[in-house]
């Protein structure tokens, strides 16, 4: 092959990295779009029908209620609310979708600013064709869950986390992002944690201010619908009263490191039968308390297990029908490339130095598991920071191509 070939496809792919990456985005949207209109009104999993749900009691009788009449919040209120939102507009189902592959669109221009800003041209459009190539994000985002939201709430955050110089109307603007992030998934607090700890780390007493006011705001958001769980349940519930099922599901006696929520709970949930919506999240998380505290090493290693299997490509799913060994196996040949390049990448941290907005995105991505290891974890659940992973592995490839291939310096260094 003609040496020089390499050479001109990089200085080309730079020189047209922001229009190549405009036409994939548009593929994604137009085939997202399609893609919304074949589905239809289908919904396929619960989780769908019970966001749809308490939307719909929303606008109809102006309570967060699965029938209308008693208040909930067993579910975390942002993605509702959203739903809400465009439901007022005007949405059905397709246009929900279709919103999500709009998020999508916008998840693809960020990571695209991101690493032209941080890394180099041809990094942007390494990761703008990654997230081509990774499957799972186009379908996550053809379901109406919330992954697909937060994965733009969480891209923006780290977005304007990594400006050196954020006004304030950006400050106000992370936190309240940062808030609705929270309020959608309450494990995401590990997100503002990580920003918080890595601002710190690398610019000390500037900018902590505007800092201290995205996270205020953060708190005054996720505060007033703590006010709400009061006032509805006479009881302190800081988002949602699910956490204490879900820590029951990833912490029990038939929890192993990849059953998700198939873990069988009958007997707990016969005990709880009687008890209040607070009273069963109190006595669910209790009962996971219990096991730890009396199995402690078999907990720990639980724990740990969990956490490995964060990075699984395949899990059991909670409906059957939606299983496959040939969606095994894209995750597998999609998913495995870019976790064994990452461990390259770490592998040669001498040779390629780690920048500093690198280690904002790769503490992120070892945080997400850890906490969600806390509960049970689930490729879902990671969906969105495999856009981190992402992240990291084009700049790492990008940078070994424009070092080998390209003209001037690799990268920029990190803000």
């Amino acid at each position: 092959m003609n040496r020089r070939f390499p050479n001109r496809l990089v200085e080309l792919a730079e020189r047209r990295s922001a229009l190549i990456a405009g036409t994939c985005i548009a593929i994604v949207l137009l085939a997202g779009i399609a893609y919304s209109v074949l589905l239809g009104d289908k919904l396929r999993y619960p989780d769908e029908s019970a966001y749809c749900t308490l939307s719909d009691h929303l606008l109809s009788e102006h309570v967060y209620s699965f029938d209308g009449e008693h208040a909930t919040a067993f579910m975390p209120p942002g993605y509702p609310f959203v739903l809400a939102g465009l439901r007022v507009l005007g949405g059905d189902i397709t246009a929900f979708r279709i919103v999500n592959f709009f998020l999508l669109g916008a998840c693809m221009c960020l990571m695209y600013r991101i690493l032209a800003e941080h890394s180099a041209q041809l990094s942007a459009l390494l990761g703008v064709a990654l997230v081509m190539a990774y499957p799972v994000l186009f379908y996550t985002a053809g379901t109406l869950y919330a992954q697909t939201l937060v994965s733009c709430l969480l891209l923006i955050v780290v977005y304007l986390s990594l400006r050196p110089r954020p006004s304030w109307f950006l400050a106000i603007g992370r936190g309240a992002l940062m808030g609705l992030m929270v309020l959608t998934v309450p494990v995401y607090i590990i997100v503002l944690a990580a920003v918080a700890g890595w601002h710190g780390l690398n610019f000390k007493s500037r900018g902590s201010l505007k800092l201290a006011v995205s996270l205020a705001i953060a708190a005054v958001m996720v505060g007033s619908w703590s006010i709400r769980n009061f006032a509805a349940f006479h009881a302190f519930v800081p988002v949602s009263t699910n956490a204490g099922m879900n820590l029951l599901r990833g912490n029990s006696e038939h929890t192993t490191p990849n059953t998700g929520v198939n873990v069988p709970i009958d007997e707990y949930l016969r005990e709880a039968e009687g008890l209040s919506e607070v009273e069963q999240d109190n006595f669910f998380r209790g009962r996971a308390w219990r096991f730890v505290r009396e199995n402690k090493g078999n907990a720990l290693r639980l724990y740990c297990l969990k956490f490995l299997n964060y990075f699984n490509y395949t899990n059991k799913l909670y409906a059957a029908s939606e299983a496959s060994s040939l969606k095994d196996m894209i995750m597998l040949v999609t998913y495995g490339p870019l976790l064994l390049l990452l461990m390259v990448r770490l592998a040669l941290f001498k040779k390629v130095r780690i920048q500093s907005w690198e280690w904002l995105l790769l503490s992120t991505y070892v945080l997400s598991g850890l906490a969600y290891a806390a509960f049970f974890t689930r490729i879902r659940f990671r969906v969105p920071f495999d856009l981190m992973l992402i992240c990291l592995v084009a700049a790492f490839v990008g940078a070994l191509a424009h070092k080998r291939w390209g003209k001037g310096s690799s990268a920029v260094e990190g803000r």
